[in-house]
């Protein structure tokens, strides 16, 4: 999801020149991607141009894949553990293994796959991925469930772009926005935003959203029929406040001809509630994530000045601390607090903090996170608890030991030090990402509780998904077309 995030962010920063004498804006950063040059640039900005036209096109998921979905989803309601380490295809001794694959085979079509017909080594190219998935019983002597020990890789290709590339855009990007901010938008643009997003009140958020119309008029276009903008941003003295809040509009998306996603959404708001935080090393937050469920909607909290996050304290921001994207070291953690509702259950998670390494030298980067921490756990009944959930086996007596059980686990990990995820940004003409998680699951009632609830309410029908696809698809089209529009006005062609 991260890489999908920077490419595009990388076609916006391409996107906001509106014309060869205009304030170019994002595009001037580029020019410290790769080696300064402008071919460098486009090399990077067309070849994610590639890959976002062959998923538009023609994004395929070979027929054994969906079949084995579809296996899934629809055995998810009697689902545990053991069950699915049964249902992997590819036995190896006691493991049992899952590999996939995906590949920009053109720039017209993009496939996925669970059974590729190759393993070869990912070649590098942008987008390209293949990985593994494998379950292996293990002894434990938590509970007296199954316990397996759960291994997954991947390896994506990130074709020229460096981890030096992603990190100066997203500063770039930093900046830019504040520049954005500080800048009058014409009275044309305004009166659009206005037009658009009428429920907004400041004239900041008026600029901000009439700055990216003018850039992106055609993914625009798309955006302001299916999400909904409350609020975007202040400027406190030197520094942008971002506090980015939006919600998906039901309404829209129906009447768009995505009745089927949108109901989807309205059903997933009412059902779960999240809140992220990154924090630096001295455990103050620098950024603020959250989902919820009234809308359902999404908010993004930071404060930047000069290129740089701000971590707040106490709600003042503290300068001396600022951490800058292109930094060589950054120690953080994540925070995660949650609250699941379904069946009659009100299920909290609350203070769960995941400690995230990173660390750059010349040819690639570092992101370890080794997860050793329990949360507090709550379960509340909520009127008539479902009588599924009651059927389980003392699950509706003793839910919190259950959970402690899972989450003592995850702390205690395959090798007896905890949770281990890796990640690995290799350079190169054709760099790579290596990633991989390693963690211990135990089979219990909460487990099968969450597979049915995932089953019921998480797992998206296939009207749903091509709801979906088509709507990622036309998105896609839109912010090609903005694309090629700078391109010409540029005269890059």
């Amino acid at each position: 999801m991260k890489t999908y995030f920077l490419v595009a962010l990388a076609l916006v920063g391409c996107s906001t020149a509106q014309a060869q004498d205009a304030d170019l804006g994002w595009w001037n950063a580029f020019n410290a991607i790769g080696d300064g040059t402008g071919d460098a640039i486009l090399v990077r900005t067309d070849r994610a141009r590639v890959v976002m036209h062959s998923f538009a096109l023609d994004f395929r998921v070979d027929t054994q894949t969906a079949d084995l979905m579809g296996e899934v989803r629809d055995a998810a309601l009697e689902l545990d553990l053991g069950r699915l380490y049964e249902m992997l295809p590819e036995p190896n001794g006691e493991t049992r293994q899952l590999r996939l694959y995906a590949e920009c085979e053109s720039d017209t079509a993009y496939t996925y796959t669970l059974f590729p017909e190759e393993s070869d080594v990912c070649d590098g190219q942008l987008m390209t991925f293949e990985g593994l998935t494998s379950f292996r019983p293990v002894e434990h002597n938590l509970s007296r469930g199954d316990g397996f020990a759960v291994h997954q890789q991947l390896d994506m290709g990130t074709g020229p772009w460096t981890h030096r590339d992603i990190a100066t855009l997203f500063e770039a990007f930093l900046v830019e926005i504040e520049r954005t901010a500080n800048t009058k938008a014409s009275t044309t643009a305004l009166s659009l935003a206005r037009l658009h997003q009428p429920q907004l009140n400041t004239a900041t958020d008026f600029r901000m959203v009439a700055a990216v119309e003018q850039a992106l008029p055609n993914l625009s276009q798309t955006l302001t029929s299916a999400v909904v903008i409350d609020r975007v941003a202040s400027i406190e003295d030197d520094r942008l406040a971002v506090d980015l809040v939006g919600r998906f509009d039901l309404a829209g998306l129906t009447a768009m001809g995505y009745p089927s996603l949108a109901k989807y959404l309205k059903n997933l708001g009412k059902l779960l509630v999240v809140d992220a935080s990154i924090r630096d090393e001295n455990g103050l937050p620098i950024m603020v994530m959250g989902a919820w469920t009234a809308g359902p909607g999404m908010r993004v909290n930071f404060t930047t000045a000069d290129g740089a996050l701000l971590p707040m304290r106490k709600g003042v921001p503290e300068p001396a601390l600022a951490v800058r994207p292109t930094e060589r070291r950054v120690k953080l953690t994540l925070r995660v607090d949650a609250e699941i509702r379904a069946e009659g259950m009100l299920i909290r998670v609350t203070d769960y903090n995941i400690p995230i390494y990173y660390s750059s030298a010349a040819g690639g980067a570092d992101v370890v996170a080794n997860i050793s921490d329990e949360p507090r756990m709550e379960f509340t009944g909520q009127g008539r608890i479902t009588s599924w959930i009651a059927d389980i086996a003392d699950a509706a007596l003793n839910l919190e030991s259950h959970g402690q059980v899972i989450f003592k686990a995850m702390a205690q990990g395959v090798d007896g030090t905890g949770t281990h995820a890796r990640m690995r940004y290799t350079d190169g003409a054709t760099g790579s990402v290596a990633s991989s998680v390693d963690v211990m699951l135990v089979d219990n009632a909460l487990i099968k509780m969450g597979m049915r609830i995932v089953g019921r309410h998480l797992v998206p029908s296939d009207d749903v998904i091509a709801d979906g696809l088509r709507l990622m698809r036309l998105m896609i089209q839109g912010l090609e077309q903005d694309y090629e529009r700078v391109r010409t006005q540029m005269g890059q062609r």
